[in-house]
């Protein structure tokens, strides 16, 4: 989380991101990706709109947090990486 400040002294890993180190001894997480009051698009109509109408940014944006909201950065960050580099595996891009 940025705190909304420029400095990155001050960010912190947000509540909802998984902790470790892990019973394996892994330390958590692999990756962090911005996922705290991420703006993105909105269905209008649908189930996540009804639920929570307090979101909505306007008829077409809402405003979330969380892993699911993180997850689309990460994967857009391994698309880069595979256009760079085809030939990666998987063992490669974690």
């Amino acid at each position: 989380m940025d705190q909304n400040t420029e400095a990155r002294s001050d960010d912190q890993i947000a509540e909802y991101s998984s902790r470790g180190p892990t019973v394996d001894s892994f330390v958590k997480p692999d990756i962090y990706a911005p996922g705290t009051d991420i703006i993105s698009l909105l269905a209008p109509g649908s189930a996540l709109e009804q639920e929570l109408p307090e979101q909505d940014i306007d008829e077409n944006y809402l405003q979330l947090s969380g892993t699911s909201m993180a997850t689309p950065i990460c994967a857009g960050v391994i698309a880069q990486m595979l256009e760079a580099n085809p030939n990666l595996r998987p063992n490669d891009i974690k």
